[in-house]
């Protein structure tokens, strides 16, 4: 699996007659989780949005792996909100989806998916139907389908927003321990603060919109972790270091 580091620098963007961005910059290192969480509606999905080419930039600078960003799409493979699974496709044929689109033939792009089946918790379920596998599984598969894309940036987007509470941390706690084995670069976007803080190495704090970063946040918690880390005073210091930014007025109000 391709990793890199990402460099953003200085974007603005308008999406319609929003202005969305403005002079955002923010850099996340090679094989490094991290969080963006901010205000509803301040431009986070919007991020994504513009580093995939879906929203034009008017200004700034984008690079992976120190080199400036061209095609937006061949750098980041993005999990959007909803998984998104097409109902008339097996899990397995949903997960190998975005290689058959960019030109993989079939029977190649299954046989890259066998491998990551057992470490998705998705073995034996290959052939089932979309209706027939629960909240978490469809994740999964929707997550799997991000991966094989073999792109050098994740960008998940609310990946368990949908998920009931114990579903939710169960698959942080999955997440967690795949992300422990392959070091992927992600860059995830979260409304859930202890989703971030127990999941991440760095949490970027946005201003309201038009979004801008008005803090970052290390997270000095060592790995791996597990789910008994959210009852630890150091892990109460930083959710209470996120909220607090978050309560605080920011310069990108308006």
């Amino acid at each position: 699996m391709t990793s890199a580091g990402l460099s953003v620098q200085g974007l603005s963007a308008h999406w319609d007659d929003l202005h969305v961005l403005e002079g955002l910059s923010f850099t996340v290192e090679e094989g490094q989780f991290t969080s963006i969480v901010g205000p509803s509606g301040c431009g986070k999905s919007s991020t994504f949005a513009a580093l995939t080419g879906e929203i034009p930039l008017e200004s700034g600078n984008v690079s992976v792996a120190g080199r400036p960003v061209v095609e937006h799409g061949r750098e980041f493979a993005w999990m959007p909100q909803s998984g998104a699974l097409l109902p008339w496709r097996s899990a397995l044929d949903n997960a190998t989806l975005g290689l058959e689109l960019s030109g993989t033939p079939r029977a190649q792009a299954r046989e890259r998916a066998l491998p990551f089946l057992e470490g998705f918790g998705l073995e034996g379920f290959e052939d089932s139907w979309p209706s027939e596998l629960s909240g978490g599984m469809a994740q999964r598969v929707a997550l799997l389908r991000t991966v094989l894309m073999d792109r050098p940036v994740l960008l998940l987007d609310e990946p368990f927003g949908a998920l009931d509470a114990l579903t939710r941390r169960a698959m942080q706690d999955w997440l967690e321990r795949l992300w422990e084995k392959h070091r992927w670069t992600v860059v995830l976007i979260t409304h859930d603060v202890r989703e971030a803080v127990f999941l991440s190495d760095r949490v970027f704090v946005y201003s309201d919109r038009p979004a801008a970063v008005a803090a970052t946040v290390e997270i000095d918690i060592p790995r791996p972790r597990r789910l008994e880390l959210i009852q630890t005073p150091q892990f109460a210091r930083m959710e209470s270091e996120i909220l607090t930014h978050l309560s605080l007025p920011s310069s990108g109000s308006k």
